[in-house]
């Protein structure tokens, strides 16, 4: 993860619509942790929409939903990270574009409350996630 303060470029301008930026997720292995670590540096709140088995928690900046949290399974074999998750339209035809020009699917197509999400590598093996739907417990109808 890296911090950025902007100037007069604010970031992303255009989000949540196909091929743009539409969620980031935090894979960690101490959610507990992750949000003492994160509300004492930004001052972000977690609002846990999910408990049990697939635990999920909402990440908010100033009130607004800025991202989500999930513990990473025992014995994941992978560090805490975080995930980009890019909007598609058609995640089966995304996914098979993927892996047709030199990326590979991970996590192949699956439903998930809103959605249906996968996760691929990039050619240079960078991890991104794919999202068809609205993965925001705070939006009806989403």
């Amino acid at each position: 993860m890296a911090a950025w303060q902007p100037a007069s470029v604010i970031g992303a301008k255009l989000v949540n619509v196909p091929a743009a930026l539409c969620l980031n997720q935090l894979n960690t292995s101490n959610p507990d942790r992750a949000v003492r670590f994160y509300t004492d540096v930004f001052g972000w709140t977690f609002d846990q929409v999910a408990s049990g088995e697939q635990s999920y928690w909402g990440i908010f900046n100033r009130g607004h939903l800025n991202g989500g949290m999930m513990p990473l399974p025992p014995g994941a074999g992978a560090p805490s990270h975080w995930l980009a998750y890019f909007a598609t339209a058609d995640i089966d035809a995304s996914a098979a574009g993927a892996g047709e020009i030199g990326g590979q699917v991970v996590v192949p197509p699956m439903a998930v409350p809103g959605g249906r999400i996968a996760v691929a590598l990039d050619p240079q093996g960078a991890v991104f996630g794919l999202l068809q739907g609205r993965f925001d417990p705070y939006v009806s109808g989403g």
